[in-house]
């Protein structure tokens, strides 16, 4: 079985609109690699990733 791992930074922003009802928004930049030391080597190769939400706080 082949394992790949991924990591890299990420950045987000959440936003109350209300006392318990958020909005949220992230970017990341994903590097790919099979094992630490191809890690550097693939950082040129990554992608990045958006996500937004609505959330509520129970």
């Amino acid at each position: 079985m082949d394992e790949t791992f991924f990591a890299g930074p990420e950045a987000g922003v959440k936003y109350y609109v209300r006392d318990k009802t958020y909005i949220t928004v992230q970017m990341e930049y994903q590097v790919f690699f099979d094992s630490a030391s191809s890690a550097d080597d693939n950082f040129d190769d990554g992608a990045f990733a958006y996500s937004a939400g609505i959330g509520y706080n129970f």
